[in-house]
């Protein structure tokens, strides 16, 4: 019999503001991993929880659970790869990111976001 590793994973590599750029996304039952690193380490990682609000809209809590914690550009492209897997899936899994990243800026937030969302996995 033979059994597949139940969770589904995909990794690849791009150029992210001319540096080349590592990723991986893993699918679990219940959270979702993406990891982005030009470092060669998970850097800083972030947790993203759904959360309804009083008019029923979905908004998203952002937590550093290690690494930087003043660094918005990092909390900000959490949030958006939140939004953009929550539009795309439809789901309320949990979205833990790790993002190990030379240079800190929107270009690099977009190209980050751009290349998850090309390469989905949930």
């Amino acid at each position: 019999m033979s059994m597949t590793f139940p969770v589904q994973s995909l990794q690849f590599s791009s150029s992210v503001t001319g540096h080349r750029t590592c990723f991986l996304a893993s699918a679990y039952s219940d959270s979702i991993l993406l990891v982005a690193t030009q470092l060669g380490t998970l850097g800083t990682v972030l947790q993203a929880k759904s959360e309804i609000n009083m008019e029923g809209e979905a908004d998203f809590s952002i937590v550093v659970l290690l690494g930087k914690r003043d660094e918005p550009l990092l909390t900000l492209c959490t949030r958006r790869l939140a939004e953009g897997v929550a539009a795309a899936a439809g789901n309320r899994r949990a979205l833990v990111v790790g993002l190990a990243l030379k240079e800190h800026s929107m270009e690099a937030v977009r190209e980050v976001v751009q290349q998850f969302m090309a390469h989905p996995v949930w």
